[in-house]
């Protein structure tokens, strides 16, 4: 193993510290993408079930009905 010098060993903890980085960068860009999906479905859930057709309302009504 050959002896690094400090330029060396400089410019390799820079291509490191660049690609981690980068790496950081794409996470943070799936999570911001992940977020705004779940945030996207739960609009579409909540709709939903904001529509009467759906949830306790509906089950109430079905009661009243019945008798």
């Amino acid at each position: 193993l050959k002896k690094s010098t400090k330029e060396e060993v400089k410019a390799n903890v820079k291509t490191i510290l660049e690609d981690y980085f980068d790496r950081l960068d794409k996470e943070r860009r799936l999570m911001d993408k992940r977020l705004e999906l779940l945030d996207e479905g739960y609009k579409k859930f909540e709709k939903l079930f904001s529509d009467k057709s759906y949830g306790p309302d509906r089950a109430r009504m079905r009661k009243k009905k019945m008798k």
